[in-house]
């Protein structure tokens, strides 16, 4: 396992700042992943790892070692793309094995590897299938096992789930969690997905429009984020404003230039049969039935809220068009400034 240090890496285009100075520190083992919209510059960093982008300023440190200056195919760097990059003319066995002959491994070596490999990643069925008859799940295994199999001192993802159906995302997110556990293998995992980078990740650094805003683990992301874009993108959090707070839900803690960060779960709707006697009252004008969830759309004072409500406790049920009062717990201290 190996640790991984990016030390002031910042990168130009012409007149175009993709990425700001940015410091990161990836510990032995850990899954870590950079989390940010299209256009953030986490796929620019990704390959600055990789070797396959140079940086304007700046280190990569891999074991105390700088590959600033070492060629891709130099840095024992696995890589798992988001087309997969597999080789269709050959079997699953001759992808996953190519690397190790790359490198001129024995043969008996290769053969143990690739069949340890294939049974990690539940595979040993396919090996002499050719990689177009197989699903678009089992085309990510390979890779992933294609990668893994060098023994690479810290593995890449780059958006490896983007191309599957939510279902089979799900099972392959678990598989590739697993698998990384399983192996030790430090690994970057480039994701725009919230819930993927949340449930895979030991910590996230969360990026936009080139500049790092916060990194954490996914619990301090969620429930303690620093600004109002790691507030509205991780957790989808509602913003009030320290007027909004003060005058429609009793809150006086908020500086003028602080906003109040309120979870679509902590949120209380009831179904409003007296306007007058209500100080925050708002109307429904979306609702979703989402299985776990009833993900609503609330219209307040100018600003549409989210409010999600557990679909098992069945407390609430409004819909579009009915009035509601909105209240959360006063104990909520999440405060944010704007980024």
């Amino acid at each position: 396992m190996s640790t991984l240090s990016l030390r002031n890496i910042s990168k130009t285009f012409g007149d175009l700042r993709a990425l700001a100075p940015i410091d990161l520190e990836i510990r032995e083992g850990e899954f870590f992943s950079l989390l940010g919209p299209s256009g953030c510059g986490k796929t620019t960093l990704l390959r600055i790892i990789a070797g396959l982008e140079t940086s304007t300023t700046g280190e990569v440190i891999l074991d105390g070692v700088d590959l600033t200056p070492v060629p891709a195919q130099k840095r024992n760097v696995g890589i798992v793309f988001q087309n997969y990059a597999l080789f269709p003319h050959m079997t699953v066995y001759e992808n996953v094995s190519y690397g190790l002959e790359v490198n001129k491994a024995a043969a008996g070596e290769i053969r143990t590897k690739v069949t340890d490999i294939l049974g990690k990643v539940h595979l040993s069925d396919k090996a002499n299938v050719r990689v177009p008859l197989l699903s678009g799940g089992e085309q990510q295994r390979v890779a992933v096992a294609r990668a893994v199999v060098v023994k690479p001192k810290i593995l890449l993802f780059d958006e490896p789930l983007s191309n599957l159906d939510y279902a089979l995302r799900l099972q392959t997110r678990e598989e590739i969690k697993r698998l990384q556990h399983e192996v030790g293998i430090t690994t970057v995992y480039v994701t725009h997905d919230q819930g993927e980078a949340l449930a895979l990740s030991d910590r996230i650094a969360v990026l936009n429009k080139g500049v790092l805003q916060q990194q954490g683990t996914p619990e301090e992301l969620y429930f303690r984020p620093k600004n109002t874009f790691v507030a509205s993108f991780i957790g989808h959090a509602n913003l009030f404003s320290s007027r909004t707070c003060s005058e429609y839900f009793g809150i006086s803690t908020l500086a003028s230039n602080e906003l109040l960060a309120v979870l679509p779960e902590e949120i209380n709707l009831n179904l409003n049969l007296n306007l007058d006697s209500v100080r925050a009252a708002g109307r429904i004008v979306d609702r979703q039935f989402s299985g776990s969830m009833v993900e609503y759309a609330v219209e307040f004072q100018g600003q549409l809220l989210k409010v999600h409500c557990s679909s098992s406790e069945r407390t609430f049920a409004g819909d579009p068009g009915s009035s509601v009062s909105i209240s959360f717990p006063n104990t909520i201290q999440r405060k944010v400034v704007d980024d």
